[in-house]
């Protein structure tokens, strides 16, 4: 019998198989090319489709699968962060509208009534029924020392930088599913694998109690089978576990009860840029860059404002009046108005808006960094997951070759138990190396992918 056919994991062998296909052939190789490092991408290449293969297979069969796609469909749409900025931006819309309204004539409606004890004598003409003054009066302005010019600026600045605060928070909640998705991906795959290892556990565990009660093998070798049993059954609860709360991050994401999720292929990342051309790029498409500079418009545009009080407005008013205590008249005025404020208050406001453009350079300069340091620091784990999952990929080849070898030496005496235990722990662990590294640079870099605008709810967790 053999026994590493027996023994040996149905979906792993698949992965091996195919592995070593793609070796020998160079299959996808050609195909991936990435701003990173080609060399590097031709190296792994083998490497990310056997670790592509085994996040497929652990998807279960009888659970309803979401794509990221699908995902992220669910989390733009109704995430209640991205309907308030949406809520705020039609607010800013209307701030714009009011603002523009200045533009045109003012219209106020005034009444006056009159007090008994102030009627005009007996004697007078004044009917005591009709006791109330009226005027109506029309304000054009004609200027306003450009108040009205950088009302209007400051009310477009700040609706555009409404718009970037959507896309930010989309941006924002797009990492967070990235974060998500990534960690549920990796443990759904984990769990299939502990799945895969408890079985392979129970099956030893079986073949040892058979060679035991045969006596053909020591009781001790029983009681290390059945410890390493237990241990595998604390691994796959450990790992559903994992997966459920992964799962409950996606859930209050997405807004909705989830299911399995189906892994994305490596051609995603061939978009990837250098490090210094994944920084320009974020730091060019930047919706928090973008928002802060339409902040920092908003206040130069205030400072014009604030200055406009140096100035008289002047403005054209017509006046009717009518009523039984005033003489009935027509007028139009010529007006100019201006002021200063107490203890020259004006100069104080002027000075304070100058000071808030100052600052919001400032903060524009600082999350330019941020900016920066975020990508910067992706680019790196996007990298050492590249090089993490060659060595890993190679590593768990190797270890299931020895787990096939001492299997077979074992049964012709020249491996202990504890050898063949030790090596089938070395399978699993290995796996689970490949999992984590596949798993780094899949989330890094989609995060890099997001950060750059290749990937956003625009086009639906589509490259473009």
């Amino acid at each position: 019998m053999d026994f590493c056919r027996k023994h040996f994991c149905p979906s792993i062998r698949v992965v091996v198989a195919l592995a070593a296909l793609l070796q020998t052939a160079g299959v996808g190789a050609a195909d991936i090319v990435s701003g990173v490092s080609t060399q590097a991408w031709l190296n792994a290449a083998s490497s990310i489709k056997a670790a592509e293969l085994l996040f497929a297979a652990s998807v279960p069969d009888h659970q309803q699968r979401f794509s990221f796609e699908q995902l992220v469909k669910l989390a733009i749409t109704d995430h209640p962060a991205i309907l308030s900025r949406r809520a705020s931006l039609e607010s800013a819309e209307s701030d714009v509208a009011a603002a523009e309204g200045e533009r045109f004539p003012t219209p106020t409606f005034s009444v006056d009534k009159g007090l008994k004890e102030n009627f005009a004598s007996p004697a007078s003409n004044v009917d005591k029924n009709k006791n109330s003054d009226r005027t109506v009066s029309l304000r054009q302005p004609l200027w306003t020392g450009g108040r009205i010019t950088y009302g209007i600026a400051g009310a477009q600045s700040r609706y555009e930088a409404s718009k970037e605060s959507v896309h930010e928070t989309e941006q924002a909640v797009f990492i967070a599913l990235v974060n998500a998705y990534s960690e549920a991906l990796r443990w759904q795959t984990r769990k299939a694998v502990s799945a895969e290892s408890l079985l392979q556990h129970q099956r030893l565990y079986e073949m040892i109690k058979r060679r035991v009660q045969a006596e053909a093998s020591p009781s001790v070798d029983l009681d290390l089978a059945q410890g390493r049993l237990y241990q595998a059954e604390v691994d796959l609860s450990y790992a559903d576990q994992a997966l459920k709360s992964a799962t409950l991050q996606l859930t209050m994401l997405a807004g909705q009860p989830l299911g399995a999720f189906a892994p994305l292929g490596s051609s995603l990342f061939a978009q990837i840029e250098s490090q210094e051309a994944s920084v320009a790029k974020a730091q060019d498409c930047s919706p928090l860059l973008s928002r802060l500079g339409h902040e920092s418009d908003a206040a130069q545009a205030e400072v014009g404002v604030r200055k406009s009080a140096y100035w008289p407005q002047l403005a054209v008013r017509y006046d009717k009046q009518a009523g039984p205590f005033t003489s009935n008249f027509d007028r139009l005025l010529v007006t100019a108005d201006m002021q200063i404020g107490a203890g020259l208050s004006i100069v104080h406001g002027v000075n304070a808006a100058q000071s808030r453009v100052e600052a919001a350079k400032l903060g524009i300069e600082s999350a330019a960094r941020d900016v920066a340091q975020q990508v910067s620091s992706d680019w790196n784990d996007y990298t050492a997951g590249l090089d993490r999952l060659d060595n890993a990929y190679k590593a768990s080849l190797i270890s299931d070759a020895v787990f096939d070898s001492y299997t077979r030496q074992y049964t012709a005496g020249r491996k202990s138990w504890l050898d063949v235990m030790n090596a089938l722990r070395e399978v699993s662990q290995s796996k689970g190396t490949v999992i984590d590294a596949y798993s780094q640079m899949m989330s890094s870099g989609m995060k890099l992918m997001v950060l750059t605008g290749k990937l956003n709810a625009s086009n639906q967790g589509q490259t473009r």
